[in-house]
Order: C-alpha cells, then structure tokens, then sequence
C-alpha cells in the first residue's frame, strides 16, 4: 500500500471517528437509552424479557454488557465503542473495494462516501443497525472470497457464522441471512469456471452448472444456527422462554401500528446514496464500459444492497434503519467515479461526480442542521439525572413517563415496569400488567416529561390515572433547552 493511500485513510479513519463521538453535538437517542438501561440492569443481574422488554435478539445488550463490564457504564463510553466499531466498517468498505477492484483508489473513494454520507446518522449509531451492518460486511468479503479467489472453508464459515452472529441483533437480520444463503447458491451455481480448474480441480467440472456440496451447506447451516441456539440456551436458563417468544413474535400490546417514519434531509440522504445503484444496474444490463469484466462484483454488491432494504420490514422506524444498504452504495459509487476518471469517460465522469457533489452537500447541509440546533442537547437531562440521584435511594425504583428511557441509564435507577417506553396506543390488557408492576415496585419518584406548562398526563390511560390519584406534583423542572424539540418541563411527582 502506497504511503500517501496509507495517510489518506488513517485521515478518514481520524473522520470516522470524531463524527461518531461527536464531540461538538451530544444528541439524546431514545432507542440508545433503551439499549444502554438494558445492558446495564442485565449487569446488575435483571432477567432480560422478563424485567425489561427489549423488542430486539438479545446480541445489542450481550454487547454493551461487555463493554459495560471493563469500563464505566456512560453514554460516553458506548458512543466511543460504537465510534471504533464505525471505523472498522469503513476500513471494510476500504478493503472489498481494493479487493473487488484491485484498485487502492477506488477504496478510498469508497471510503471517503462512506465517511461523508454516513455523517448524518453518525447520532444513531448507538443502535443494532451498526452491528448488523459490520457483521453483514464480513459476511459479503468472505463470500467473495469464497467464490471468486480461493475455495475455502474458512471463507465458509466466516460468511455463515457473521451471518448468523447479526441475527442477535434484529429479527430482520433473519430474513438477510436467508437472502444471503439464497445469493451464495444462486451465484455458486450460475458460475461455471468462476475458479481455474487447474488451481481448483471438480469446483465446476465440464463449465456445468454445480451446487454446493452437503459440507458446505452443512458448514452454512452451522454458521446461521449456532449463535442463535446460544441465545435460546441462555433464555431457557434465566427461565425467560415464554415473555421471550411472546416478545419477538407477537405484538407487545400495541392497539395499532406505533410505526414512523422520518422524513428529512438524513433519510433523504441515504436515499440520495443509492442512485449509484440504478445506474450501475443500467451500465450491467447494457454491458457498458463500465460492467465489462465486473459482472460479478456488480451483481453480488447489487445484491447486497437490495438486502439492506430488508432492514426497513416491515416498514417502521427512522433512517437508521438505512444504514446496512450504505456499504454497497459506497463501494458501487467510490468504483464508478475512479473508473470514470481513469477512463476519461466525460459522460459518466460528470454522471457520477454530479451525483457525489450533491449527495455531500445534502450530507453537509444535514449535519449543520443538527450541530447549529440547541435542541439536541444532553445538558437539561443531565440535570433531570443528577435530582433523580438526589433525592432517591440507591436501591429505589423510579418511573419515567411517557417515553425518555436514557434517564433510567443515567440516573442509574432501575425502572418500575419492564416497559421502557410509554404510547397511548396500548391495549387495556397490557395496560393492566404495566399497572400491576408500577403497583408492586411501588416507585419512590414519577419523572413526567411534558410539552405544557402545566402537567398533560399523555401515556396510557390506566397508568395516568393511577399517577393522579396516588401520587402529588413536588417540583416542575424547566428544560433548556426543550429535549427532542418537544419537551418543555419536567415534573417531578412524589406518593401522597
């Protein structure tokens, strides 16, 4: 590797990660107060499932855990975890486009539009996208790898067992792990001298079409299990398998659909970040310049971004749920551009560097946004934690209301229900057996966010009318600034 490629990628290494620890903008992340508040009551010995509901694979709370175990349990500390863990993925992104391409340039070019288009979702990284992301970029190396250089079972096991490792963090990362398995025989049986026969002799006999054998299924199914039946063991042995099965495959009390989903300058983003996709689809179909002798690569990192989609099933959340299809349109995009510039293609040189120029401006423009609004801010709720610390005991419980899970973490309080957040949207039933748990944990303080002045009780009707009748307003804390933008007090609620 030269030594100015070796500068300019230590260089957007350094990017990576100071936009990921976002030194200048400290942005609360509710389902990052949900992960964390996990992970820190399952070191303090709390049943997953069964004290805590976590809608997720049990991977994202065995992970902070870890960590939480060598070092302080802080936002900061996970953000700089979550930050290394984002600059080994763009140092992937780097090495299966050098290996795809044989090209250090077009790595970096990679590289660079994975950094830049990546800085508007550098505020959710605390979540499973990131982990399912760099698992699922394991996986594709070691399939390409396995296809197209050398024939190995540890490419095998390393495709199937990333695969299977992403799986704890998403029950979507099921569905991409079946796709995958689908491409690897699609793409195993459609090439028929893909390896030399006289390097690899029988991989494909007579350019005939060949399945894998029973081994290698056999090593793939292990890879997908395997993890997955560590996770079930675990469950079975904190006597956690009912809440468990009812959590990830039944709704969890919601009367109708909690799902949203954001529309602004980050998810137009990463939007935005695909039109290499369509293009270089384009250029494959009509065997341009640009697909010639890249049939393969472009067809298997097409693929690979069609999966990431998956991750928007069924059709809920934020733009975060992006991130697994950023890679490939990275790699696609970081290869265009150089092929263009290497050969003087103006037509497609203009194409794909217009494109670039105003996916970064976008990009730009996004994270201003972000940095300039004092909205997104941890100061208030800081304050908020240290009176919680105050004025409870170590061992109390408190209850949150509607929906900041982050103060549980930071104030270091363990919830009075397993419900982390609140929606009005809860079936009676399920009302009925947060209420019995509020009732039973009997908590010594209630924190109410609210956007009024005066107290408008907005989470589910039998736990507000609970809180009236038996508990009093103590103390009304104003937010400065608002927290999510909405947020305007905080009251403080004590038993009558």
């Amino acid at each position: 590797m030269k030594q100015r490629a070796k500068v300019l990628l230590l260089s957007l290494l350094l990017l990576q990660f100071l936009q990921c620890v976002n030194l200048f903008n400290k942005r609360p992340f509710m389902d990052e107060g949900i992960y964390l508040t996990s992970a820190w009551m399952y070191l303090q010995g709390a049943v997953p499932y069964v004290e805590f509901i976590l809608v997720k694979p049990i991977g994202i709370v065995w992970a902070f855990a870890a960590i939480f175990s060598f070092f302080e349990p802080s936002i900061a500390t996970a953000r700089i975890f979550m930050a290394f863990l984002s600059m080994a993925q763009l140092l992937l992104v780097f090495l299966i486009t050098k290996k795809m391409f044989k090209s250090e340039e077009a790595g970096l070019a990679a590289a660079l539009l994975f950094a830049i288009w990546n800085i508007p979702f550098s505020n959710y990284l605390t979540a499973n996208e990131p982990f399912m992301t760099l698992l699922q970029s394991i996986a594709l190396l070691s399939l390409y790898v396995f296809l197209y250089e050398r024939k190995s079972n540890l490419a095998l096991i390393g495709f199937s067992l990333a695969l299977g490792l992403s799986i704890l963090f998403k029950q979507t990362a099921a569905i991409i792990a079946v796709f995958f398995a689908g491409i690897f025989i699609w793409l195993y049986s459609r090439e028929k001298k893909a390896l030399p026969k006289a390097n690899f002799p029988g991989v494909f006999p007579g350019g005939k079409k060949t399945l894998p054998s029973a081994k290698e299924m056999m090593i793939i199914a292990t890879g997908f299990v395997l993890p997955g039946l560590l996770m079930v063991g675990h469950i079975l042995q904190l006597n956690a398998w009912n809440e468990f099965v009812e959590i990830m495959f039944f709704p969890i009390g919601l009367a109708e659909s909690a799902s949203f989903l954001v529309i602004d300058a980050r998810i137009l983003i990463a939007l935005g970040a695909f039109a290499f996709v369509p293009v270089a689809l384009v250029g494959l179909v009509a065997k341009s310049r640009l697909a010639k002798g890249n049939e393969s690569k472009l067809v298997l990192l097409l693929l690979w971004f069609l999966a990431g989609f998956i991750n928007m099933f069924p059709f809920r959340g934020c733009c975060f749920h992006l991130i697994p299809a950023l890679p490939a349109a990275s790699i696609i995009g970081g290869f265009a551009v150089v092929w263009a510039m290497q050969n003087r293609d103006r037509r497609e040189l203009l194409l794909f560097s217009g494109a670039v120029l105003l996916l970064s401006v976008a990009a730009s423009i996004s994270v201003q946004a972000v940095i300039a609004s004092d909205t997104y801010s941890f100061i208030p709720l800081n304050n908020v934690a240290e009176y919680v610390e105050q004025h409870t005991g170590h061992d109390e419980r408190i209850l949150v209301m509607p929906s900041v899970p982050e103060l549980y973490f930071l104030s270091k309080r363990k919830p009075s229900a397993r419900q982390l957040q609140f929606f009005d949207e809860f079936t009676p039933e399920f009302q009925q057996q947060i209420l019995e748990q509020i009732i039973e944990n009997k908590p010594a303080m209630v924190v109410y966010f609210s956007r009024e002045s005066e107290l408008a009780y907005i989470g589910p009707p039998l736990v507000d009318d609970y809180i009236k009748e038996n508990y009093r307003q103590k103390e009304v804390i104003e937010l400065i600034p608002p927290l999510y933008r909405f947020f305007k007090y905080v009251f403080i609620l004590e038993p009558k």
